[in-house]
């Protein structure tokens, strides 16, 4: 046997073939008896090669190849652990018993699949049940502000009743600055306000400085900016008396000062425990889809509402809460939605889908290369979710005709559809969350900027993708559906006389003759072969372009003034995305350039006529005049009111595909975020990661440290949940990071 090639399972060689022991050699069905010994000889000879593997670790060949006494110890260690893994992979108990384990559980979850339904729905509706009763127990905020003026020889000292907790809440509102959330653009002034908690006999407890702006003018002492800061501190001890604020300062111009004191719960110590719980608890309904993300999102908005208003004593009034919601981003995707829904009713996607396949024939990559790339395309203007169900039935059509496999079509259409969703700021609901976002905003990130940088970006890893996607399924047959075919039968026969001829060796004249003639036989069936492929792929070639056509002729643009308008529109809409950082004239934010767009394209829609009438075309003739007068007039009557009914586009069957589980879900997250922020969990993570890249001695490696933190964090933690409710928590923490003084990070 050549030793240098493997052994199969069969016992042949990879040379040769593997063969049923039922084949037989020729049509007449006679077996040769010295090709059967072959046959079991080598299975033979692989079963004891199988049985030499098991040695134990002494007697393995691995021994012989060391001569030195030094190393006897290290290899015979090094085999013992080889055959204890090789021990460990042979033996199939315990993965039989882990098999058998979870078959077990995933039996008992079926069997027992009602009574977990029934358990999860009745945790569901006591928690909802506990968050309304501790919600309907406090009262609305009233706010309760103290307004004064101050300057460096006019102090404030104000009286407070007897506190009943240890916690309170200081809010200020004013041309003021926090010591600690100093921004790197602020220009110190010099002055600053000092602001001390008393007890009644004036012995300090707590006090804190801010410090003041720079007016705008410094004749009028006009301030165009001022800021609400939080101070949030608890006493030693319970006071028996009351609460003395006194606020002083350096400045000899007069300073309006606008404070409110507040007090908190007993569990406001227990504020960011609690918050972290009910954080887990919402991303677990979302990562393990327990229940629907949108339901996920608005049982989490219910709880931190509650929690809330447990720590504060007071729940947030109803005005609070919708200023929480991000609107402008609701209003982008809502438009966007409308967009979408009415470009699908003229056919263009299946249209550009199906010429793609006409002009890529037969050649499987120049299809896939198409189809990825113009996956990518839409998701950079469209949401990444609609593109792919736009795309997939007629992906999954296209391949049927192809004959291809269309899963790996479709992986590749979902991967290149989120690359092409981060290119714009339109692309990805993260992305719309960003550029809305109005304190991004204000940091010099809008939709040009936003859509500039992530452009290229985007081109660079479209590439690297592609070639990673072209070289790991380089050949065409990863492609094809494995079927039986017409050409099995004859290949096993090749594969029977090549291998008869190559068992012999020629040792007479009569074995040469014998090899010859075998020799022969199998290259005679193998130019059969060729020459049967050679016509089966001329036919496939032609019913793939007949089949094409029928494709191009079935798939066509069902309204052409539609498409004509929502194209019009939505290219005008772009270019006011483009235009509204740069031109002061428009004072439309992005949100509301989408729902415009989106009411100018229903006004423009309302009235299109059809470009086609399937009436006229199915009339049969008719040669009686009389018949042929009344058939033209109610074939008139019946185009006249079918085309007034296509004029008016179905307003109730539009808005069914508008996503409003999604809008839904955007909207209880940003509350449900907002809760967690105002808990102090977000603050308490970037106090957190702030002090790790502070950590850092040298400050010019801070900004590079901070940026691989964060990258890992978000690939990390959006690998386990969503990007959305992940792109909604980093925000504020970004912001709070880029804000701080110490920390080199350019937002």
């Amino acid at each position: 046997f050549r030793k240098s090639r493997p052994i199969d399972d069969d016992g042949l060689d990879d040379a040769d073939v593997i063969v049923d022991d039922d084949l037989s050699l020729d049509a007449n069905g006679d077996e040769d008896e010295d090709f059967r010994i072959l046959i079991e000889s080598k299975k033979l000879a692989n079963n004891n090669k199988d049985d030499d593997i098991l040695l134990s670790p002494n007697q393995t060949p691995l021994n012989e190849e060391f001569d030195t006494e030094s190393t006897t110890n290290n290899v015979t260690y090094g085999c013992q652990c080889l055959h204890l893994i090789k021990s460990l992979l042979d033996n199939n108990h315990h993965i039989e018993n882990l098999k058998d384990k979870a078959y077990r559980a995933t039996q008992f979850l079926k069997r027992h699949a009602h009574h977990i339904s029934t358990l999860k729905a009745l945790f569901l509706v006591t928690y909802c049940l506990a968050c309304i009763v501790v919600f309907s127990i406090y009262d609305d905020h009233k706010e309760a502000w103290q307004q004064a003026t101050i300057r460096n020889d006019c102090s404030l000292y104000q009286q407070h009743s007897k506190p009943t907790s240890k916690n309170f809440r200081f809010h200020l509102n004013g041309p003021y600055v926090s010591m600690n959330d100093t921004s790197k653009n602020d220009v110190n002034s010099g002055l600053y306000v000092q602001i001390e908690i008393c007890d009644s006999r004036a012995n300090r407890l707590t006090s804190w400085f801010v410090y003041v702006i720079l007016p705008d003018d410094n004749q009028t002492s006009v301030y165009s900016r001022t800021n609400r800061i939080v101070n949030e501190f608890t006493l030693a001890n319970n006071l028996d008396d009351e609460l003395n604020v006194r606020v002083s300062t350096n400045s000899r111009r007069s300073l309006p000062f606008v404070y409110e004191l507040r007090q908190l719960g007993q569990q406001y110590s227990n504020r960011i425990v609690l918050s972290s719980l009910l954080l887990v608890f919402v991303y677990s309904l979302i990562v393990f889809e327990l229940t629907h993300r949108c339901l996920a999102a608005a049982l989490g908005s219910l709880g931190g509402l509650s929690l809330l208003s447990l720590v504060e004593l007071e729940r947030p009034k109803l005005e609070t809460i919708v200023q929480w919601v991000e609107w402008e981003t609701i209003l982008l995707m809502f438009g966007m939605m409308i967009i979408v829904a009415i470009f699908c009713e003229t056919g263009l996607f299946d249209l550009i889908a199906v010429r793609i396949f006409h002009y890529s024939g037969t050649r499987v990559w120049v299809m896939i290369g198409a189809l990825c790339f113009l996956s990518g395309l839409l998701s950079a203007f469209l949401d990444n979710v609609t593109t792919i169900l736009l795309l997939t039935p007629i992906t999954i059509r296209l391949c049927e005709v192809m004959s291809v496999d269309p899963r790996y079509v479709i992986i590749a259409e979902v991967i290149f559809s989120n690359i092409g969703g981060t290119a714009t700021a339109i692309g990805d609901p993260p992305n719309v969350i960003i550029t809305a976002n109005s304190a991004i905003n204000a940091r010099g990130i809008d939709f040009t900027n936003f859509t500039l940088h992530m452009f290229c970006g985007s081109l660079l890893v479209f590439a690297v993708a592609f070639l990673h996607f072209r070289l790991l399924y380089s050949s065409p047959k990863n492609f094809v559906i494995e079927s039986e075919s017409e050409f099995d039968e004859l290949k096993k026969e090749i594969k029977i006389w090549r291998r008869a001829f190559q068992t012999i060796t020629p040792v007479t004249k009569e074995e040469k003759i014998v090899r010859t003639l075998l020799k022969e036989k199998a290259m005679q069936l193998q130019q059969l072969l060729t020459q049967r492929v050679n016509e089966t792929k001329a036919g496939y070639t032609t019913t793939l372009r007949s089949k094409s056509q029928s494709l191009v002729e079935a798939y066509k643009i069902t309204n052409k003034n539609l498409l004509t308008k929502c194209s019009v529109i939505f290219f005008v809409a772009l270019v006011l995305f483009f235009l509204n950082p740069f031109v002061e004239a428009i004072h439309l934010t992005i949100g509301w350039i989408s729902i415009m767009a989106a009411i100018v394209l229903l006004a423009a829609a309302s009235n299109t006529p059809a470009t086609t009438n399937a009436s006229d075309a199915e009339q049969p003739l008719s040669f009686d005049p009389a018949s042929s007068i009344n058939s033209k007039r109610k074939v008139s009557e019946s185009s006249s009111h079918q085309q007034h009914t296509q004029n008016v586009i179905d307003f109730e069957a539009l808005m069914h595909k508008i996503e409003w589980s999604t809008l839904l879900f955007f909207a209880s997250l940003f509350i449900f975020m907002k809760c967690v922020e105002e808990l102090g969990l977000l603050n308490f993570v970037g106090n957190q990661i702030s002090d790790v890249i502070k950590g850092v001695d040298n400050k010019s490696d801070r900004l590079v440290i901070a940026i691989v933190l964060l990258l890992f964090i978000s690939a990390l933690v959006s690998s386990l949940i969503d990007n959305i409710p992940m792109t909604t928590a980093m925000i504020p923490i970004i912001l709070q990071l880029s804000d701080q003084t110490n920390v080199i990070l350019m937002i």
